[in-house]
């Protein structure tokens, strides 16, 4: 790509068609030298030699001075056939200007490029924008990309946006990758097309929305979710939170573990930590919460989905065992070592076999083979 240069304008003195001699700089002009132009820089040039013109590209050659030259376009069709009297100056053709995003932009040092630059890519699978060569050494801390700017709006901003139109591309196509590690790349953090986001180390946030539907998933063994203060978990209206896939064709055992444990081989005779889980409270006479522990119970046979009922409820601070009639009673073999609050019995002699039919109300016992009477 050819380089640029501020006012550069000489004299040549070459005839014919050839590589031109570079002269002095003309009046209120400066030469490829005093410009800074280094050997075997490749520069756009414009030829005016009376009312002929030639633009083309040369290399210039610091020692002698010279300037060779490949025709774009002149006034002639073909390279002019210099009289010995034009001037030879460095410009920007408007095919360079047209293309200057679609090409490689080689910077040196620090450069500012204009107010606003869009991008603009014509050739399918290539990169828009590359970069290479970013090094940091000894104590600097320089970031690769650093942007900065001012809002002062009412309406409502984007700092980075990306928005790709998916006309067809493989379900795990990111959005995002960002990592380290060179040649043996590992990524720290990926986005998805569909939004799903993995994260290799922790993730810290003082606000983290998620919308719906949307599924944290830890993939390893000693993942942990973690903070260090008082935290929510819901929104104002019934809802649910679930440990386990909603559906499974082999359903796995979850264990939800409240309280801190001592550690196993380190500290000697050590407790662990009581474990609370609480209703929401209410204010005042107002009515109060329970805490209710639940379980399926069995539906007809078939594929249809069996239902949850109370089994025990904590209210006021008592435990409140579930009502039931004798007749709705699980089968004793079923629940060997349960309880039940019985409203039908026909009798309160104690380890009898509960009978309905009656109005008393028992507690009773499964054994294993029947409902006993406490």
């Amino acid at each position: 790509m050819a380089r640029f240069y501020d006012r550069v304008q000489m004299t040549t003195a070459t005839t014919g068609t050839g590589t031109m001699t570079l002269g002095s700089a003309s009046s209120a002009y400066q030469s490829f030298a005093a410009a800074g132009v280094p050997n075997a820089t490749t520069v756009t040039y414009l030829i005016k030699d009376g009312t002929a013109w030639e633009i083309g590209t040369g290399v210039y050659t610091s020692s002698g001075t010279t300037l060779s030259r490949t025709l774009r376009s002149s006034s002639t069709g073909s390279l002019l056939n210099l009289s010995g009297a034009a001037t030879v100056a460095i410009v920007c053709a408007a095919n360079e200007l047209d293309n200057l995003v679609a090409t490689t932009l080689n910077v040196s040092g620090a450069t500012t490029l204009g107010d606003r630059l869009t991008l603009t890519k014509a050739t399918a699978n290539e990169n828009v924008f590359a970069s290479t060569g970013y090094s940091l050494t000894g104590s600097n801390a320089s970031a690769m990309i650093d942007l900065a700017g001012t809002w002062n709006t009412s309406g409502t901003p984007t700092a980075i946006k990306l928005n790709i139109t998916d006309t067809g591309s493989n379900a795990l196509s990111l959005l995002m990758d960002l990592g380290s590690g060179g040649g043996s790349y590992s990524s720290a953090f990926a986005l998805r097309k569909d939004g799903a986001l993995t994260i290799a180390g922790g993730f810290t946030a003082a606000n983290a929305i998620f919308g719906n539907g949307v599924a944290i998933q830890l993939t390893s063994s000693g993942s942990r979710i973690s903070w260090g203060g008082d935290t929510e978990i819901g929104r104002l209206a019934p809802q649910n939170i679930r440990f386990g896939a909603p559906a499974s064709a082999a359903p796995a055992a979850q264990t939800v573990s409240v309280g801190e444990s001592s550690r196993s081989g380190t500290d000697t005779n050590t407790g662990g930590a009581s474990g609370t889980i609480q209703s929401g409270n209410g204010t005042g006479t107002g009515a109060l919460s329970s805490l209710l522990l639940q379980s399926p119970v069995a539906v007809a046979g078939g594929s249809g989905a069996q239902t949850q009922t109370t089994g025990l409820a904590i209210k006021n601070g008592v435990a409140v065992l579930t009502s039931y009639t004798v007749a709705n009673l699980p089968a004793a073999s079923t629940v060997q070592g349960g309880m039940a609050y019985v409203s039908d019995a026909n009798a309160t002699t104690r380890l009898a076999t509960v009978a309905g039919g009656g109005a008393n109300k028992v507690v009773v016992f499964s054994d294993g083979a029947s409902w006993l009477i406490l």
